[in-house]
């Protein structure tokens, strides 16, 4: 149950605002309320009816935030106003910032999985936070693509997972970069989204092969998107392969 303490709302789905930090504790109208314990890292701003998540505010009828996550795609969601991949339940984003400087998220385990199965040079070149590195280039067209196709996300997505497959291929090898692409999407929640991701990593890793520079990389994933190669969406009915291996993955 949600009580009156932790949600204006009934549904908990819609409430963000009960993670907890070093701050000093809050209640939802701000007030201290147990200074022994961890408080609330939001705080619930009653005239706004909005919760304050220092970098950004959070709308809790509409279930979304009001401005777009300042790390772009960086966080690793095609979605820049939403909650934690829209995975309450498991994830938690006391910062407004969800997602880790590697393409995995906030799971370490998926990092570790991919440094054993893909090695320390690719892993590192996928990340997007520090250097020159593949990952920074994916999530840079992907923003670049998101306008230049009619500020359409889901064309922001196919351009930067091609994009980063395709680089990783041309660099480290096809097996390496599927390994990196498996970590990032390895326990997943959202199986369509993982899916469509899944579909658009392997036609970057076929283009990765042919590709011969990162500028051809880019030019190649953004053809895949005008000529309808690549998935429109989570919808798309291409991915029904894509969902039934992931969810025979699941089952193992």
């Amino acid at each position: 149950m949600v009580s009156a303490k932790t949600s204006i709302v009934g549904n908990r789905f819609l409430f963000t605002g009960g993670e907890w930090s070093e701050l000093g504790s809050r209640d939802i109208d701000g007030q201290a309320e147990r200074p022994s314990e961890r408080a609330r890292a939001s705080q619930w701003l009653s005239d706004l009816k909005l919760y304050d998540y220092r970098n950004r505010m959070y709308q809790p009828e509409l279930g979304r935030f009001l401005q777009p996550d300042p790390k772009q795609f960086a966080a690793g969601d095609y979605n820049l106003y939403r909650y934690c991949h829209n995975d309450p339940i498991n994830k938690t984003d006391p910062m407004g910032l969800w997602g880790g400087p590697f393409p995995y998220g906030d799971d370490i385990t998926r990092f570790f999985n991919s440094l054993w199965n893909a090695g320390p040079r690719a892993t590192w070149d996928a990340q997007s936070v520090f250097g020159d590195t593949t990952g920074k280039l994916a999530v840079s067209e992907g923003q670049l693509a998101t306008k230049q196709y009619g500020n359409n996300p889901n064309a922001g997505e196919a351009v930067r997972h091609e994009v980063w497959q395709a680089e990783l291929t041309r660099k480290f090898g096809k097996a390496a970069a599927k390994a990196v692409g498996d970590a990032h999407e390895k326990r997943e929640s959202d199986q369509k989204d993982s899916a469509r991701d899944q579909y658009n990593n392997k036609l970057g890793r076929e283009q990765g092969l042919a590709s011969k520079s990162r500028s051809d990389s880019v030019e190649r994933a953004k053809r895949d998107w005008q000529n309808g190669w690549s998935a429109r969406d989570k919808s798309d009915p291409r991915l029904k392969e894509e969902l039934k291996k992931l969810e025979q993955d699941r089952k193992k």
